[in-house]
């Protein structure tokens, strides 16, 4: 009888997760849909997913939104986020030609914004882990 109980709690909790999982996702959504229609009715001209992602940031930072309300979210994209990579990685072998053309350029451009950004991340990393050790 306790097997049987067991495998209940299973199922729920598995569904809980399941939906709480999904929630975040949809609550993700919506930033990166606010962030589109701040981006085009103000025309800026980045995109509309990373003007979203700043205001999460800002939101997250400010303690308006708890980093509890978005982090299984956030684990569940993070973890099938080598997907998204696949249609680039099988357009690249299936047209090379266009790789060939300009494959220099796109190399050196893909080799400077990967070295800005890693030594941007680092820098803000320091200065919050600097800042957090300062207040705790």
């Amino acid at each position: 009888m306790s097997g049987i109980t067991v495998y209940v709690h299973q199922e729920e909790v598995f569904i809980m997760r399941f939906f709480t999982v999904m929630l975040q996702v949809a609550f993700l959504y919506v930033f990166s849909l606010a962030g589109s229609m701040i981006s085009k009715f103000l025309h800026l001209p980045l995109p509309g997913s990373l003007v979203g992602m700043a205001l999460l940031f800002v939101m997250l930072s400010a303690g308006i939104i708890r980093e509890q309300y978005v982090s299984e979210g956030c684990r569940f994209l993070l973890r099938y986020l080598p997907l998204f990579f696949i249609p680039i990685t099988v357009g690249v072998i299936k047209y090379p030609f266009l790789l060939s053309l300009s494959g220099l350029k796109i190399a050196a451009v893909i080799f400077v914004s990967t070295a800005i950004m890693i030594s941007f991340s680092g820098l803000i990393v320091l200065i919050f882990r600097k800042e957090s050790s300062q207040n705790g």
